[in-house]
C-alpha cells in the first residue's frame, strides 16, 4: 500500500493506559504512516479513548508517524489543543476529511479551522509536502 493509516475502531471504551499502549504499538509499526482519529470520538455520540496524549506524541515523533486531524464534523479528532501540543513535540499532522461520500470532502474546512486554532504550520502538515517530500517521508517508514 502507498500510505498505511491505522485507526481505532474497536474497544473504544478501553481504559487510558491500555489505549495508550495499543496506540503506541501501532505507532511503532514500521508500516504505519498515520494514526487515524486517535481517540475515536464521535461528537455527541461517543467520548472515545482517553490515552496519554503526551506519550502518544512522544512515540509519534520518535517513530516519524503522523497523527490524523480528522476534519469530519462528527469527529474533529484531534482537537485544537491536541494539535498545539503535538506540534510542540515535533509531530507531523495529516488533515483528512474522512470522506465516505463526495459531499464529505466539504468537511475539510473544519479540519483547517481546527488546525489553525492549534497553530499548525505547513512544515508540520503532511498535506503541505511536495510530492518529492511526501515520497521521501513515506519511504523513511519502510
Amino acid at each position: 500500500l502507498d500510505i498505511v493509516i491505522a485507526s481505532p475502531h474497536a474497544a473504544l471504551k478501553q481504559e487510558g493506559e491500555n489505549a495508550t499502549n495499543r496506540l503506541i504499538k501501532a505507532i511503532e509499526n514500521p508500516y504505519v504512516h498515520i494514526i487515524g482519529h486517535p481517540t475515536g470520538r464521535l461528537i455527541k455520540k461517543r467520548i472515545g479513548l482517553e490515552p496519554d496524549m503526551i506519550k502518544i506524541f512522544d512515540a509519534a515523533t520518535k517513530n516519524n508517524t503522523a497523527l490524523e486531524l480528522n476534519a469530519h464534523s462528527m469527529r474533529l479528532d484531534l482537537r485544537d489543543f491536541h494539535v498545539k501540543s503535538a506540534i510542540l513535540k515535533g509531530v507531523k499532522i495529516a488533515i483528512n476529511t474522512d470522506a465516505h461520500r463526495p459531499d464529505d470532502f466539504n468537511q475539510l474546512k473544519y479540519g483547517i479551522a481546527t488546525a489553525r486554532r492549534g497553530w499548525l504550520s505547513p512544515k508540520n502538515c503532511i498535506n503541505c509536502l511536495t510530492i518529492n517530500q511526501l515520497n521521501q517521508w513515506l519511504n523513511e517508514k519502510r
